[in-house]
């Protein structure tokens, strides 16, 4: 018998890989039910199913011995051509759960994104990279054309970001800031100017990093090294919303770039060619001066536009000690002092290291010069919010901690309206097996108000170094 957790899984690709075509034949639904009984799928299973994503699915089904992943993606292979043929989006599914059901070095991965209600149709390829790799990219650059030729043949978008700037900045600047102003009819000609810029200046690596690391909620991608990420599936979660009409996931296997991004390409084209047995229409390309609202370039104007344009406008966290407050994207929230000053130790340990360290009970005392250098730290970050509390211990507020955190987990939800969970606190294992509490906010951008005219950012801080 297959675990509860493993059923659950398996019932939410089963489900995707059905829908993918969104066409549900009769003999597609007789095999649903064979296998329901083969694994031991029960009502509740699939009631379960329909909310987690599939990629949450497939890093379930990953710890499944080698006999039942085996087992799986037979069952898989052939739900998919129940019907007789394999389309691009099953073709897709089954690529990505071969990958990472025999990945035995980190090499593939599976990961989903929040796109705050929008759907990304397009099949594209992208590449991504935390930091610039100039031999990756000169690569990139000799066989861009030759990359290009081969995913279209398959009907794949290639992006890559230079290319993707260069072709904007050589359109006619009016016509890209009138076509921002159609789209957002709300943004002042400031805002027009500020996203006119981040359309034309944004990098490969603010791209991962900030955008899809940050904003977008993928940790994963805020080291990541060059590789290439493509979205296979979307998930909506939950499946049949009754009291909300649930949030919709772009799911994205990540490939590591290995050799050259030309050789990854032709290996996954490869191993793709192997499942698809209907072959789609190559879309015909658009004239240079049209600007494409669809595919990535909607993925990348949908992205910086968000929120009516206050993320263009501030993207800074601001640590207010005259106020004694937080400022998120221009937008001031409110936290006690306890609160506040914990928060701004779980900064500030993210500069120095992987976030605040979270110790169990009996860790204690093997640990006493870091729990006396945190006491340190808190003691002095409360005396800049109030007055000082001589008495507060690290040791002894290690429960307290949890609770102020869940605290100002509730608060940031509250009152931060954009993206609250790139600020939200929680908690990490690293492969040692330590625990900290850290963020996905980008320290660079965090900064301390001493007054309405002093600003530095949080890592020059001295009184807190």
């Amino acid at each position: 018998m297959i675990a509860h957790p493993y059923r659950v899984a398996i019932a939410r690709i089963l489900s995707d890989l059905i829908k993918s075509d969104k066409i549900i034949e009769k003999s597609e639904i007789a095999l649903f039910n064979t296998l329901q009984e083969q694994f031991g799928i029960t009502q509740q299973d699939r009631i379960e199913a329909q909310s987690i994503t599939i990629t949450h699915a497939m890093n379930c089904v990953r710890d499944l011995d080698d006999d039942k992943k085996q087992i799986l993606q037979q069952a898989l292979l052939k739900t998919a051509k129940a019907d007789n043929q394999c389309v691009a989006k099953e073709a897709l599914i089954l690529l990505a759960l071969k990958y990472i059901l025999a990945d035995t070095d980190g090499k593939y991965e599976v990961l989903s994104c929040d796109t705050r209600g929008s759907y990304i149709e397009d099949k594209f390829i992208m590449y991504i990279e935390s930091d610039e790799y100039e031999d990756i990219n000169d690569d990139i650059l000799c066989d861009l054309e030759g990359i290009c030729d081969k995913l279209s043949l398959w009907n794949f978008d290639f992006v890559y970001i230079p290319n993707i700037t260069a072709h904007l900045k050589e359109m006619d600047t009016s016509y890209i800031k009138d076509i921002i102003r159609y789209m957002k009819p709300m943004f002042n000609d400031d805002i027009v100017d500020i996203l006119y810029d981040k359309l034309t200046h944004i990098s490969t690596e603010s791209f991962t990093t900030e955008l899809l690391g940050a904003q977008m909620n993928m940790p994963q991608l805020r080291e990541c090294e060059p590789s290439l990420l493509i979205n296979f599936g979307t998930s909506m979660v939950p499946y049949c919303g009754i009291k909300s009409q649930g949030s919709i996931y772009t799911d994205f296997l990540r490939i590591r770039i290995d050799t050259t991004a030309i050789r990854e390409v032709n290996r996954f084209v490869t191993d793709y060619g192997q499942f698809i047995t209907h072959r789609e229409f190559v879309r015909p390309q658009l004239v240079e001066d049209q600007f494409k609202y669809f595919g990535f370039y909607k993925l990348l104007f949908d992205f910086l536009a968000v929120a009516d344009g206050e993320i263009l406008v501030d993207y800074k966290l601001v640590i207010d000690l005259l106020r004694k407050s937080l400022w998120i994207c221009g937008r001031e929230v409110k936290l006690s002092p306890t609160e506040l000053a914990t928060y701004i130790l779980i900064l500030q340990q993210s500069i120095r290291g992987y976030g605040l360290r979270h110790f169990k009970s009996s860790q204690i005392a093997d640990n006493k010069k870091l729990c006396d250098d945190l006491t340190t730290h808190f003691q002095t970050i409360y005396s800049s919010i109030e007055e000082p509390n001589k008495s507060w211990l690290f040791a002894d507020n290690i429960r307290n901690i949890a609770a102020y955190i869940a605290r100002i987990k509730q608060k940031l939800r509250e009152q931060v309206l954009l993206s609250p969970d790139v600020y939200i606190p929680h908690q990490r294992t690293t492969e040692d097996g330590l625990e900290y509490y850290c963020t996905n906010v980008n320290t660079d951008n965090v900064y301390v108000r001493e007054s309405n005219k002093k600003e530095c950012l949080l890592k020059d801080y001295r009184p807190w170094r």
